[in-house]
């Protein structure tokens, strides 16, 4: 029904380093790293009455609905900035690679497309000098759905 249907916010990301964490530090503090992210998406989410989630070893995602979209993701990209990470224990250090896509009320753009634009966005944000945050593109090139689900599915391998 499209007069439920509200503005889409979705946010992928991807720990970088995550086996180096592992590495130097442990798999229970890679394990601590992953909890501590997925808590504050969580909490994140809860206030804002978004969904957020594991989509992978290292990934997550943030899906928010409503207005004002592009400044709530960033607000939610700060509060991930300031996790404190030597918490779980001293000189670690975590950062995340961001890729945000939206989609307005009166689109016909599948859930799908969102979904990989923001993929794409993550991938982009995870090359040096990116700055850990990019957008997807605005829009995909026509595909079949297999191509669409391929393309999703080897985003987070």
């Amino acid at each position: 029904d499209r007069t439920q249907c509200r503005d889409l916010g979705l946010a992928v990301m991807d720990v970088n380093g995550m086996t180096n964490i592992n590495r130097s530090f442990g798999e229970h503090v890679g394990d601590a790293v992953i909890r501590r992210i997925e808590d504050a998406l969580a909490e994140f989410a809860s206030e804002h009455g978004g969904q957020a989630g594991q989509c992978g070893d290292d990934a997550f995602y943030l899906a928010l609905r409503g207005d004002g979209l592009p400044e709530l993701m960033s607000k939610a990209v700060e509060r991930l900035a300031k996790i404190e990470w030597s918490g779980i224990t001293p000189d670690l250090w975590a950062s995340l690679s961001i890729g945000t896509a939206f989609r307005s009320k009166d689109s016909d753009e599948p859930g799908i497309d969102v979904a990989i634009r923001a993929m794409l966005g993550m991938k982009e944000a995870k090359r040096p000098g990116s700055g850990g945050v990019k957008s997807g593109p605005d829009l995909l090139p026509h595909t079949s759905m297999f191509d669409r689900s391929t393309a999703l599915r080897r985003g987070f391998s």
